[in-house]
């Protein structure tokens, strides 16, 4: 089958989650005979490699302050002809979607009004803010529809959207690999990892910390804070946090952290959060 997959971003330029999946469903994908092409985000440096198609531009690892909206609307433009155009020239048989955020609303209505079956992988809320279905320009076809956890569609079967039949693919860790061989071969301490943002929870993960404080098993431990932040006001609001905490813990904040070298540091810690 012919696949054109649609992601804003892909290794080895990462933020979240989403584009780790992209690849590896790409790849995946690629193993089981299908005809696979990916539309992603140019980068500079970026190496080039077959049916990956470098040609979107994005603003989602821009900083908030320098998200124009001139550069939005130059930016959705571009992508939603570079979609129109690609989708001709590849033919494909099914477009799966990852996620387009920073990418325009414009690529949804080109998505929607085309007639190849459309398949969004969702696995967060973006997709009920960045394009409502009550002001939508193209009818948002959303029953093919697959899951990545089952609180997210939920949420969507709330916004009346007609997903109550989609499955849900939850998107798990090899345990083999994180987990060490036994109790003597864990090491001691807390591992966070997620991108740095207010919905993702990390100021509650510090706060927590501070509750327990006073908790003779838990004070002296190692904390590791994985994950990349956008909004500098967010992570300086943490490592605040982290600052009164240090009599307490040992918190290190890793920034991003290449997957390569997440299982590892997932081995060096014995409470996942």
């Amino acid at each position: 089958m012919r696949i054109l997959m649609l992601s804003n971003l892909l290794p080895p330029m990462a933020w979240g989650g989403y584009e780790l999946i992209a690849e590896e469903v790409f790849t995946g994908l690629g193993e089981r005979g299908h005809e696979v092409d990916i539309l992603t985000s140019q980068f500079p440096g970026v190496e080039k490699k077959p049916r990956i198609h470098r040609l979107f531009k994005t603003w989602i690892l821009d900083p908030y302050e320098k998200r124009g909206r001139l550069k939005q609307m130059t930016y959705s433009l571009w992508n939603y002809a570079i979609l129109r155009w690609m989708t001709r020239k590849l033919n494909p048989e099914k477009i799966l979607v990852l996620n387009p955020n920073g990418l325009g609303s414009l690529i949804l209505d080109c998505l929607h009004r085309q007639k190849v079956p459309v398949i969004h992988y969702i696995c967060d809320e973006w997709l009920l803010y960045a394009y409502r279905h009550d002001q939508k320009p193209a009818p948002l076809n959303l029953k093919r529809s697959l899951f990545g956890n089952f609180y997210t569609k939920k949420k969507f079967i709330e916004a009346k959207f007609p997903v109550e039949n989609a499955s849900v693919i939850q998107h798990g860790l090899k345990l083999s690999q994180i987990v060490p061989r036994s109790p003597h071969d864990a090491g001691q301490g807390l591992v966070f990892c997620a991108r740095l943002c207010p919905e993702k929870g990390a100021h509650i993960f510090l706060q927590s910390l501070a509750l327990l404080k006073e908790k003779s098993s838990f004070t002296n431990r190692k904390v590791t804070i994985m994950g990349s932040a956008l909004d500098r006001r967010y992570e300086a609001s943490l490592k605040r946090l982290a600052e009164g905490l240090k009599s307490f813990y040992q918190i290190n904040f890793t920034g991003y952290v290449p997957r390569t070298l997440v299982t590892k540091i997932y081995r060096d810690h014995n409470i996942f959060v």
